[in-house]
């Protein structure tokens, strides 16, 4: 036990819960007396289980972060560097903004599974977290995003494809540590990133948070529209159990609101900031 010391806190956690279990199984076949395991709590190592995060983006921090995604992107096609993003990169985080996906559905989006003609993205019950199937409505905006990515990464199944290699998509690490750069500070590697010291630091997963805070606050959306587009099963058994309607039009409606709000509030101050050379004094 002392070696778990140094162990990280999910290893100290999960080496006490499998510790528990292979124990209790001892016990419950008459093998051991007791569960020693018991007596012990994540706390007695300093690894109790840290409390959920609330970082969510002011529609302000979002058009300061598409503005920094833009300015760090690389025009073309090639290996990204750490002072650039590919346009896999953009997209992907871009992709995250408007539609409040996870990391690994984004990373991992292929072109079969895009219906351009319908504006719908049908993630399969494979690629989700809770394995059911999801439909994600696509805007004007998503569209377009979609249709500048088919010319760079068209020959590749995944439509966000690593610079590397077409055959493989960019990886979620990849594309955290991206987010993670542009708000640290200079140093011999690289330079300082453009959101360093703007705004409070946020992960990637955070966006996701920050849609369905805008959803519900902003846009005024029913909690259960917000879980079912954010592909949530709901807590309350008897919802899950009775409510089976997916409010499709309603769902769709916010993803497009939702748009707007981007286009209109942070999208199109990005676009104006680039025509003022100071005016975040990047």
């Amino acid at each position: 036990l002392d070696a778990m010391r140094e162990f990280t806190k999910e290893q100290t956690r999960k080496s006490m819960s499998t510790l528990n279990g292979m124990i209790d199984y001892a016990l419950a076949r008459g093998l051991v007396e007791e569960n020693p395991m018991r007596l012990l709590r994540p706390k007695d190592f300093a690894a109790s289980t840290p409390e959920g995060r609330s970082r969510w983006l002011t529609l302000a921090e979002v058009s300061l972060l598409w503005q920094s995604v833009e300015a760090k992107s690389l025009t073309g096609r090639g290996v990204a560097a750490t002072s650039v993003l590919s346009l896999s990169m953009t997209g992907v985080i871009k992709t995250v903004i408007l539609t409040g996906c996870r990391r690994e559905e984004a990373v991992g989006m292929r072109w079969d599974e895009i219906d351009m003609v319908r504006g719908i993205w049908t993630l399969p019950p494979v690629r989700t977290k809770n394995g059911a199937g999801h439909t994600i409505f696509l805007s004007v905006m998503m569209m377009n995003l979609l249709g500048e990515m088919r010319v760079v990464n068209g020959q590749s199944a995944f439509v966000f494809a690593s610079p590397r290699t077409y055959e493989r998509p960019l990886t979620g690490h990849a594309v955290s540590r991206a987010i993670k750069r542009l708000q640290e500070p200079a140093s011999d590697t690289q330079p300082e990133g453009l959101l360093y010291k703007k705004m409070d630091e946020f992960t990637l997963h955070d966006l996701r948070r920050t849609c369905a805070t805008h959803w519900a606050d902003t846009l005024q959306a029913d909690t259960r529209v917000v879980e079912l587009m954010l592909n949530h099963l709901p807590a309350d058994k008897l919802v899950r159990t009775y409510q089976r309607g997916k409010q499709i039009e309603r769902q769709k409606d916010v993803w497009m609101k939702w748009s707007d709000a981007v286009s209109n509030q942070v999208a199109q101050v990005s676009a104006n900031a680039r025509g003022r050379a100071n005016a975040f004094d990047f």
